[in-house]
């Protein structure tokens, strides 16, 4: 298996099928390993499409309290990044948030407005996030049927039963596609700046235009006075090889964690914990499929448990 990096420093990581399952806590045993990995005074920084409670709630305040502070979270696709103070609570307000400084009430409002008029024109039907089982198992199946849920700087629609869809004469049907299209063509009426992604295997995010996972990582490391006195010495996470990016949708086509690869140094190594076709990823780029036996989050919690198992939380 890919050997763990005992160097490493700094971990940019995605948090959906990486470290947990979608709209599911964190195994205890990931928040052991991720505790170990802290102890060891190495700085994670969360940086996901998901949204700031959800987050919180499956993941990091699952932690010790007192690790908190080493920890980072860029949510909504990196629309706003917070931290934790010493004592493991919540800043009192994040680092920066896009969505506060550039938008007005009246935008926000819109925003939603026009986002409702589209689902009412796709005849769907909303219903809150949870496990992807349980959704399958409560709309029996119904293409018209999708969790939604609003994450404030981002709204998503989770097409479980829809992005799939096999037609008539075969062919598969993404639902997605064509309300990307026209939330695309009802934004730009609007002058709204919000564009629709693809995100996770079924997700479709409607975040802020031009925001990705790169103006969250890029804005931590190059402002220093944004961590000054925050007790974060990102200072050891700027070699190479003390960095490294942990994702699971890589693709070129539909992913979005190679934007942590292309904020980085192109030699950083990254560990993709998906089977994805090797000609999808970004070309230049340092890489690795997961070579073991399990994938996700799963494979991620393998990688962590072939170094820790073994040397404990030692630095």
């Amino acid at each position: 298996m890919i050997s763990f990096n005992p160097g490493l420093k700094l971990i940019l990581s995605d948090v959906d099928e990486t470290l947990a399952d979608v709209y599911t806590d964190a195994e205890a045993e990931m928040i052991a390993r991720l505790e170990d990995l802290l102890r060891t005074n190495r700085h994670l920084f969360l940086i996901s499409g998901g949204g700031l409670e959800s987050i919180l709630e499956r993941v990091a305040l699952k932690i010790d309290p007192q690790l908190r502070h080493l920890i980072l979270i860029g949510h909504c696709s990196g629309a706003e990044v917070w931290g934790f103070n010493k004592q493991g609570e919540l800043r009192d307000k994040p680092f920066y948030s896009i969505y506060e400084e550039k938008f007005s009430e009246e935008q926000k409002q819109l925003f939603r407005k026009l986002t409702d008029q589209v689902i009412a024109e796709f005849q769907l039907q909303k219903h809150p996030t949870m496990p992807v089982n349980k959704f399958i198992e409560v709309s029996h199946g119904d293409l018209h049927s999708i969790m939604y849920v609003d994450r404030g700087p981002q709204i998503t629609l989770e097409l479980v039963n829809s992005y799939n869809i096999k037609s008539e004469d075969g062919k598969i049907v993404d639902l997605r596609l064509p309300l990307a299209k026209r939330f695309e063509e009802i934004f730009n009426a609007n002058d709204l700046p919000i564009e629709p992604s693809l995100g996770g295997v079924f997700a479709l995010d409607l975040k802020i235009k031009g925001v990705s996972k790169i103006t969250a990582i890029r804005y931590i490391l190059d402002n220093d006075m944004a961590i000054h006195g925050y007790d974060l010495d990102l200072a050891l996470g700027r070699e190479a090889e003390e960095i490294e990016i942990w994702g699971d949708k890589f693709s070129t086509i539909s992913g979005s964690d190679r934007y942590m690869c292309l904020a980085m140094p192109k030699k950083v190594r990254a560990i993709d914990f998906r089977e994805e076709p090797v000609s999808e990823l970004p070309t230049g780029y340092n890489i690795l499929i997961w070579d073991g036996e399990k994938r996700l989050h799963q494979g991620c919690l393998e990688y962590l448990n072939s170094y820790f198992n073994t040397h404990g939380t030692r630095p």
